[in-house]
């Protein structure tokens, strides 16, 4: 009950009260974790972001602002989380799956890769979740980041490997240091993948 009071309260003080292009600008941007000026304007399409964005931060609506080299603007949780909800309630599948997959390139330009990832995976874009994945297999394994890895291949369809034999050979390497039978094993899955596909 609480929460649906709260989301009333966001719909009644800001949603409802804007114009339709800041609405559409709240919802396309709801996706992303944090955002300049410029990443909200390229998702939304809406000119005007930053005005709206500025304005919501001086009158103390639910969003932060850090200032670096340009200002970042970042949605309360709770904030965001209702725009989520309306954008899946407001929008049609096809329109949703691209302002996602308009957010998740968009930091994926901007060098958040972690969080483009994770939009390709909540939005089932395989493709590009594996072509980011294998993109940054290399230098995560170099970090040591094996585990998490392996954690995102594991949510992709299918089993380790399946959608993409470069990934099945990143997985097996992965786990060279900890279980060498089973990366052994992997890699000659990942080896007749790659012979049957030439």
């Amino acid at each position: 009950d609480s929460r649906e009071a709260v989301f009333d309260y966001f719909a009644g003080e800001v949603f409802d009260r804007a114009n339709t292009e800041h609405q559409q600008m709240l919802l396309a941007t709801a996706f992303l974790p944090s955002m300049t000026v410029e990443l909200a304007q390229r998702v939304s399409g809406v000119e005007s972001a930053g005005r709206l964005l500025k304005e919501l931060y001086r009158r103390h609506l639910f969003v932060e602002r850090r200032t670096s080299a340009q200002h970042v603007y970042r949605y309360h949780a709770l904030f965001r989380e209702f725009l989520r909800e309306r954008a899946r309630d407001k929008l049609p599948a096809p329109r949703l799956a691209q302002l996602i997959g308009d957010s998740a390139r968009g930091l994926q330009d901007g060098g958040a890769i972690d969080e483009a990832l994770e939009l390709y995976l909540q939005a089932e874009d395989w493709p590009s979740a594996v072509a980011l994945l294998r993109m940054q297999a290399p230098g995560w394994l170099r970090q040591g980041r094996g585990q998490t890895l392996r954690g995102h291949i594991d949510r992709l369809p299918g089993q380790p490997g399946d959608a993409d034999a470069w990934l099945g050979f990143w997985y097996a390497a992965s786990l060279v240091g900890s279980d060498p039978s089973e990366a052994m094993r992997r890699l000659v899955a990942a080896r007749a993948r790659f012979e049957d596909s030439g």
